[in-house]
């Protein structure tokens, strides 16, 4: 459901089009979208065709937008700080290979350990595995089951958020200890 975000959630949306449509079949998810919310101006940090890049919410007026509701320490949302995490992340291209990938392994039911080892490149990026690349950077473990971060899908994000995030999320040692 819509409403206002603060800095440090990240959302999930179904867009519309060819490509969206493309990447909820190839993924199996109801959802085709994810970004994180950097400030409370409204900007976003999202993996789109032309690379990570800053973008504003505002974008996806009309959209119906699932965001995660937890409670992290203040420090960790930081608009100043979340903006440094992002500049990491921003300008890498977009992943267009892991797409495919997660295709194979989803729809197909490949699990060939070159799948995998592919998907664990995190040089580029699709916009699930760049958040879940980005709370790791904040020391925030989104999935322990060790799969790598290209096989994160928009849906998987969703359903992170349906069964609760705070049950789901776990701070690493130095986000404990900050």
């Amino acid at each position: 459901m819509s409403t206002t975000p603060a800095p440090g959630q990240f959302g999930v949306v179904r867009t519309k089009g060819f490509v969206g449509w493309l990447i909820r079949q190839g993924t199996e998810s109801q959802v085709n979208h994810a970004f994180v919310v950097i400030d409370h101006d409204g900007t976003i940090l999202e993996a789109q065709m032309g690379g990570a890049q800053y973008a504003n919410l505002s974008k996806y007026d009309g959209y119906e937008i699932f965001y995660s509701e937890f409670a992290l320490p203040p420090e960790m949302c930081d608009p100043a700080s979340l903006r440094a995490t992002a500049a990491t992340l921003r300008g890498r291209p977009y992943n267009f290979v892991d797409i495919g990938v997660i295709t194979l392994m989803t729809v197909f039911g490949l699990r060939w350990k070159w799948l995998q080892d592919i998907a664990r490149e995190e040089a580029y990026l699709i916009c699930s595995q760049l958040v879940d690349v980005f709370f790791r950077l904040r020391s925030i473990i989104l999935y322990a089951d060790g799969r790598p971060t290209g096989l994160v899908t928009p849906g998987d994000l969703a359903k992170l958020l349906m069964a609760g995030f705070d049950r789901a999320w776990t701070p690493s040692e130095s986000a404990v200890k900050s």
